[in-house]
């Protein structure tokens, strides 16, 4: 079983800022197989709003070359932003939501096909 998110689309404000995010889940069976695939919104804290500017990240390799300190004190930040966005979207109840629905389509889809191959489920 394998369920994947990812950041389909980014709604900002008259800032520039990121104030939502279309959050995408699909589930996908172990022979690869897409059997869900849902969206959701999810609006981040005031306080971890990211500056359109600052997305995407900046890969880690471009980060080690930064010499200056205040770049990276604002990439420290930037990081924990991130993991804010992270945290917030598995906690949130869209996501369980969405993750129990993928979860449940993955198994009904396994338990289909056992039904239909008997030998698969013997093994």
């Amino acid at each position: 079983m394998d369920i994947r998110i990812e950041y389909k689309e980014f709604i900002k404000d008259s800032q520039n800022d990121i104030v939502t995010i279309k959050v995408g889940m699909a589930g996908y069976q172990s022979d690869g197989t897409k059997v869900y695939d849902e969206s959701f919104m999810w609006n981040p804290p005031w306080d971890k709003r990211i500056p359109r500017s600052e997305y995407p990240r900046p890969d880690r390799a471009a980060r080690e070359k930064w010499k200056d300190e205040s770049d990276r004190i604002a990439c420290q930040l930037l990081d924990e932003k991130y993991e804010s966005w992270e945290s917030g979207i598995r906690n949130s109840r869209d996501y369980d939501i969405h993750r129990s629905k993928a979860e449940l389509k993955i198994l009904e889809e396994v338990q289909e096909i056992k039904s239909i191959v008997p030998e698969a489920s013997a093994s």
